[in-house]
C-alpha cells in the first residue's frame, strides 16, 4: 500500500494533510513522526507545516509577489529588471524581449530556463515545458501551506552574467540567526557549506 502511495499522485491528494506528512517522513526516515511533542529539527518544520498559516509566507514563496515585498522594505535597486509577467506561454513574445534572459515559474522551485542567446532557443520545447511548469503545485509534493495558493504565473527577468552566483541561506530559530548555508555556482555545479554565525565551516556538501 505504501508504495502504491509513494507511485500514485492521484491517490496522495486524497490524504489529509497531516496523514500524508506523517506517511511520507514514515516513509523516508522509516520511524513515525512526533507531532505531538516534536524534538528534532525536521519533525519541528512538519509541525509548522500543519500548523502555522500566516499571509506573509505564501507572499514571500511567489516569485513575483516577493519583489513587491523587497521592494516596499529596502527600495528597488536589489531586484533584477523583470522584462514580463505572463499567464500562459502563448502571451510570451520573443520579440519584445532582450537577447538574454532567464524564465521561471512564481510557485515553483528549480523550474528555471536560461536564455543566453534568443537564436538558440526552441520557443516551441519552452512553452512546451512552460506548460508543464504551470501545472505542477509544489504544495503537492511536500504539503507546505505557503505554495498552496500562489497563482500560477511565469516571470522573465534580467539575465545575470559575471561570476558564478552566491546564494545565502540564513537559519534562524525562535527569530534568532544560527547558521548560515551558502551555495555557490547554484546554477552550473552547486557547491554547498554550512557556516556558524563567526564564519566557522560546519558541514561541506557537493551536489
Amino acid at each position: 500500500m505504501k508504495q502504491l502511495i509513494y507511485k500514485n499522485r492521484f491517490l496522495r491528494t486524497l490524504l489529509s494533510d497531516e496523514t500524508f506528512i506523517r506517511w511520507q517522513y514514515q516513509h523516508r526516515l522509516n520511524k513515525p513522526l512526533n507531532l505531538e511533542t516534536p524534538r528534532t529539527f525536521n519533525e519541528k518544520i512538519q509541525w509548522i507545516k500543519l500548523n502555522h498559516r500566516a499571509d506573509l509566507m505564501t507572499r514571500c514563496a511567489d516569485k513575483y509577489e516577493v519583489r513587491k515585498f523587497v521592494e516596499s522594505r529596502i527600495g528597488p535597486a536589489t531586484l533584477k529588471r523583470l522584462h514580463g509577467v505572463y499567464r500562459q506561454p502563448e502571451e510570451i513574445d520573443p520579440a519584445a524581449l532582450p537577447e538574454k534572459f532567464m524564465l521561471k515559474v512564481t510557485h515553483g522551485c528549480g523550474q528555471n530556463i536560461a536564455c543566453r542567446s534568443q537564436a538558440e532557443l526552441n520557443w516551441k520545447h519552452i512553452r512546451r515545458l512552460l506548460k508543464r511548469f504551470l501545472k505542477n503545485n509544489l504544495y503537492q509534493h511536500g504539503r507546505e501551506w505557503a505554495y498552496k495558493n500562489i497563482v500560477p504565473r511565469i516571470l522573465c527577468e534580467e539575465y545575470l552574467e559575471g561570476r558564478p552566483l552566491m546564494d545565502y541561506n540564513i537559519f534562524c530559530f525562535d527569530g534568532v540567526p544560527r547558521f548560515v548555508e551558502v551555495i555557490a555556482d547554484r546554477l552550473g555545479h552547486p557547491r554547498v557549506n554550512m557556516f556558524d554565525l563567526d564564519w566557522n565551516l560546519l558541514e561541506r556538501k557537493y551536489e
